[in-house]
């Protein structure tokens, strides 16, 4: 009787491990199973996460190199475009082909409102210098006398500069447009202003060779003409 009780025991033990312990292998395989699958999905994700941080790196860099490019081209080509268009409005402006004398009759008209024919007759007459008077035909020639490389404009053709020497007596540029009037570009003697600023340069050679002064000529009396001619440099013209 009691060994019978003891058997029954012993086999419900037995029954009770063995149905016990089958779930737990089990459940330890799942667990294992689950955390490799994580693993795995976590590694995906992370390269994912990776591969879409470099794409986002990789545009920005791009746009910001490209970004001031376009603006100074445009910049570049409007003010070429404005140079060209200055040579066509100067290439109008036409003038008949001066003596000397008309030369120095333009010379005199104008600084004849800065200096009484006494103050230039005594100045003629000082022994000081060889010669002060200097005719050139710049038909041609840059309007800048060639300070900026990027102004191309030059002077159309039968224009003419009288220069002095020493400067401070004054220059003129002109056409002769007939026998009574001269067309006057009022370039100055000196170039102080940036000219390596072509903007800048080009406002102020826009200035000058667009709105040219038309002045009656003026004569000179003949002592002061043939003086003047006295002191003409005899490599003008």
């Amino acid at each position: 009787m009691n060994l019978l009780k003891t058997s029954n025991i012993i086999l419900l033990s037995s029954l009770f491990l063995t149905g016990c312990g089958t779930p737990e292998k089990k459940t330890l395989t799942q667990i294992e199973q689950q955390s490799s699958k994580k693993e795995t999905t976590q590694q995906s994700t992370s390269g994912r996460s990776s591969a879409k941080k470099t794409k986002l790196i990789i545009p920005e860099a791009e746009s910001t190199s490209s970004t001031a490019s376009p603006s100074d081209t445009t910049e570049s080509k409007d003010l070429s475009a404005e140079i060209a268009k200055l040579q066509t409005t100067v290439d109008r402006y036409t003038g008949q082909a001066a003596t000397k004398e008309q030369a120095l009759a333009a010379y005199y008209t104008i600084v004849k409102h800065q200096y009484s024919t006494e103050e230039l007759t005594n100045w003629l007459e000082e022994n000081d210098i060889a010669k002060k008077l200097f005719v050139t035909d710049v038909s041609g020639q840059n309007v800048m006398g060639g300070y900026n490389q990027e102004i191309t404009t030059v002077f159309p053709k039968n224009t003419y500069t009288i220069s002095t020497s020493p400067l401070v007596r004054g220059s003129v540029t002109f056409q002769l447009i007939n026998d009574d009037q001269i067309r006057v570009f009022e370039v100055p003697s000196h170039f102080q202003w940036a000219v390596n600023d072509t903007e800048f340069s080009f406002k102020i050679v826009k200035g000058y060779m667009t709105h040219p002064e038309i002045v009656t000529l003026d004569h000179p009396d003949e002592e002061l003409l043939n003086l003047m001619l006295e002191n003409l440099d005899e490599n003008s013209y």
